[in-house]
């Protein structure tokens, strides 16, 4: 009965979070009117998640019938004591402590969780609502107005951006779509069917224009593929050069190359990235206690760093981000393919994207994890 009622739990926290990741948030939705402002939403988003989410994996906590530890856990004890060491170290200037929420749900996902069993329709039922919600705009695009089309391509500022669905902005649509590819790459949809969800979130990925996320599908897929298959070091190697061939991809075409546009001026994650650095090195071992924002010449709005690895040694130091990484190591060795792949994915964007950061995990990683390990106990 007790097991019974935490693996409910573990539902009830996962469609929670994918739900709340995936709320409608684009001009022309009935909830971007009801907030004031996108600052008004996040902030009403992370403080249901982090509350939420830290009460019901609480509830897991109190109806475990023994603590169980493993090796890896220390290394994330660790690292979170490493990061109050920063935030003591920097007069707890500004530090939340609600960032140690992150230390419940790695325990409670990586550790707990794979103890519990979830029905495989709970993997099924997720990758359906991201197949809808990732395709449902492109037809709801098509066959609107012209007047609404714009609203598709509308960012936060009001200015025109790039087709971003039903999100906030085109790169949280592009690495959902990104995700469900994988998704649906691992299901057992006939392949017929696969060719054709495919080829509909293939138009999506292309139309939000996210080097970033196309970049971590090709390499995720890749890598599934040697993993799956076993293939030999010729198949590493080429592995290998692509993901060179494809970073330099990346850094040589800006944002807007996709539509044809001249901005060879447009440097601002470099400059970001410039900042973050320079800070590093005056800051290495203890960082700044807290997340670091800059505000780039180029969007004049606060920025992260757009790169996990120097957020996070920004944020808090080498010592964190270290023992940090042995942690997700540790993990990554023990688990199955589809979830190493979605875990790769996960990296990749955290390395251009600000969906990933130390303390607690975003919407986004939350959601990463979930179904990577459900895929870990898919039978398909």
């Amino acid at each position: 009965m007790r097991d019974r009622f935490v693996s409910r739990l573990f539902v009830i926290i996962i469609l929670f979070t994918l739900i709340m990741a995936l709320m409608p948030l684009w001009p022309g939705s009935l909830i971007w009117n009801y907030f004031s402002s996108f600052e008004s939403f996040s902030h009403f988003q992370v403080v249901c998640t982090k509350f939420l989410v830290g009460f019901l994996l609480l509830l897991v906590m109190f109806f475990q019938k023994k603590i169980k530890i493993v090796v890896s856990d220390f290394f994330l004890l660790l690292s979170f004591v490493s990061i109050l060491l920063s935030a003591l170290v920097n007069g707890l200037d500004g530090f939340s402590f609600t960032v140690l929420t992150g230390l419940l749900f790695y325990y409670v996902i990586f550790t707990l969780y794979p103890n519990y069993c979830v029905s495989d329709n709970l993997l099924n039922l997720c990758t359906y609502i991201l197949l809808l919600w990732c395709i449902l705009p492109l037809v709801h695009f098509f066959f609107s107005s012209r007047d609404t089309q714009l609203l598709f391509y509308t960012n936060l500022e009001g200015s025109i951006s790039t087709f971003s669905g039903y999100a906030f902005h085109r790169n949280w649509y592009a690495i959902y779509v990104g995700m469900t590819i994988l998704l649906l790459l691992f299901s057992n949809f006939k392949w017929s069917v696969k060719c054709i969800l495919g080829l509909l979130l293939l138009i999506g990925l292309v139309m939000s224009e996210s080097r970033s996320v196309f970049v971590s599908v090709v390499c995720s897929i890749l890598v599934y593929c040697f993993f799956k298959y076993k293939l030999n070091g010729r198949f590493l190697f080429l592995l290998l050069v692509l993901s060179v061939v494809s970073f330099f991809l990346y850094v040589y075409f800006d944002e807007y190359s996709l539509r044809g546009y001249a901005s060879s001026g447009d440097d601002g994650r470099s400059e970001i990235w410039n900042y973050y650095w320079s800070f590093i090195k005056d800051h290495f071992f203890w960082g700044n206690g807290k997340p670091l924002l800059y505000v780039d010449s180029y969007s004049l709005l606060p920025n992260y760093a757009h790169n996990f690895v120097l957020q996070s040694v920004a944020d808090y130091g080498i010592l964190s981000l270290v023992f940090f990484l042995l942690y997700l190591v540790c993990h990554f060795v023990s688990i199955s393919n589809k979830a190493k792949t979605l875990f790769v994915y996960l990296i990749i964007i955290s390395l251009f994207q600000p969906y990933y950061m130390m303390g607690t995990p975003t919407l986004f990683a939350m959601n990463v994890f979930f179904l990577s390990e459900l895929s870990s106990k898919s039978i398909n």
